[in-house]
């Protein structure tokens, strides 16, 4: 896991403001979905609950990586995730409106620093 220095203080600063903000005034409208069996063995696996994805399929700061797996279309979705102070992947697939989550776990190391680089690109505001 990176390991937050004081220069990442006043970035997290302004992060923290406007996830606030968002919350406040926009709530919640993404719906998610999945199976059961997957979402357990995920929990004994990862320790993180599907029902939680949201954290990082509505961040204004996602990644998104397009994939094809099983001739199934996939997202991979990378983002820091306040609620658990880390950068976290949802695998998932839009069916019928709804994020079907597939997968949710810490990102690996090659995730965290594509990642990193990704947001180095990425505009400021809100």
């Amino acid at each position: 896991m990176p390991c937050i220095t004081p220069a990442h203080v006043p970035a997290l600063q302004t992060w923290l403001v406007w996830q606030v903000k968002r919350i406040y005034t926009n709530p919640m409208t993404l719906r998610l979905e999945w199976d059961e069996t997957k979402r357990q063995r995920n929990l004994r696996k990862h320790g993180l609950d599907f029902a939680q994805a949201g954290d990082v399929l509505e961040s204004r700061w996602r990644m998104d990586v397009p994939l094809v797996r099983a001739n199934e279309h996939r997202t991979q979705s990378t983002s820091y995730a306040l609620g658990f102070l880390a950068v976290l992947t949802v695998v998932h697939t839009e069916r019928a409106g709804a994020a079907r989550v597939i997968s949710f776990r810490r990102a690996s190391r090659k995730e965290r620093e594509a990642y990193d680089e990704w947001l180095q690109y990425q505009p400021n505001d809100p």
